[in-house]
């Protein structure tokens, strides 16, 4: 009777500690807010969102809810969409709650000439208060942010704030640690390869390299590995002789329509405006050879 009252009682005990124990917090790196960025540098802000990321998933116990995740989440939004989000003082608290993070690192940069003011800084969520200590730097160099050594060392500030102890921050503390260098690499050619898909200028091949040297840097780089895949099988799936005659022709077509539609627009002070970038194609018959396409009108 003693023996299964006191295993009835260690039951009730450990149950209440299951019960008591708290759940691992989620964390998100928003997407980075860059101003004054020039066209070379399309690049940064996705590569300081990943690296970010890579720093707290190796150095914290935290549940991280990275960019692959989120994107699936918000219903695989592109990056252009999202801007939406950098475009308002709640953006990032928006973001997070989307993704149904509990914290959420909010990074700004600016472009100062050849260098950037970088600023980093942890919140909580649903109070929408910092938490720990901001990190800025006035003047970092593109070096620095291409390398990690900036990233590595705002992610140390970062981490500490959130409670992670110093012992387990050591290697981080490290600006450019070795054990870092390839998932920085990876990294960076991952984000080469998103800004030249983005850019949706027929450069296939410099797509699937930057992809694939990010997995030769590093092939724990999942993000990297999914775009590969979904890259490819899109290509693969695609008849790109044709579809590039067909692109051209109807380019060379709409191209004559656009010039015409402008003059009449300079000549009558026309309030409408014809954007061929936006047309819309509904229906291709082949045995006919014809098409057909909606051409959306704006005004002004």
């Amino acid at each position: 009777m003693k023996k299964t009252l006191l295993l009835l009682l260690l039951s009730l005990n450990l149950c209440a500690f299951v019960a008591a124990k708290k759940p691992v917090p989620k964390i998100t790196v928003a997407p980075v807010s860059f101003l004054n960025a020039g066209a070379e540098d399309g690049w940064i802000p996705i590569f300081v969102q990943a690296q970010l990321t890579s720093d707290i998933q190796n150095y914290s116990d935290f549940t991280v809810i990275d960019r692959m995740a989120a994107d699936a989440i918000t219903g695989e939004q592109k990056r252009a969409e999202q801007k939406a989000y950098l475009d308002n003082t709640k953006a990032d608290f928006e973001y997070a709650s989307l993704v149904n993070a509990d914290y959420v690192v909010v990074t700004n940069l600016v472009k100062k000439g050849n260098s950037y003011s970088f600023t980093c800084t942890a919140h909580d969520v649903k109070k929408a208060t910092v938490i720990g200590k901001s990190h800025s730097a006035a003047s970092v160099s593109e070096n620095a942010l291409r390398n990690g050594s900036a990233i590595h060392l705002a992610s140390y500030e970062i981490l500490r704030g959130l409670g992670i102890k110093e012992k387990k921050l050591a290697t981080l503390k490290q600006s450019g640690a070795e054990s870092q260098t390839s998932e920085v690499e990876s990294n960076y050619y991952t984000a080469k390869g998103i800004v030249q898909e983005e850019k949706n200028d027929g450069n296939f091949i410099a797509v699937l390299n930057y992809y694939k040297k990010a997995i030769e840097a590093c092939n724990r780089n999942t993000e990297a590995s999914s775009r590969l895949k979904s890259y490819g099988e899109w290509l693969y799936g695609s008849n790109l002789g044709s579809t590039a005659q067909a692109d051209i022709q109807k380019r060379k077509r709409w191209q004559a329509i656009w010039q015409t539609v402008r003059q009449y627009n300079l000549e009558n002070w026309s309030y409408t405006v014809y954007n061929p970038a936006d047309l819309k194609t509904l229906s291709i018959d082949y045995n006919r050879g014809t098409a057909d396409y909606i051409l959306p009108v704006k005004y002004k």
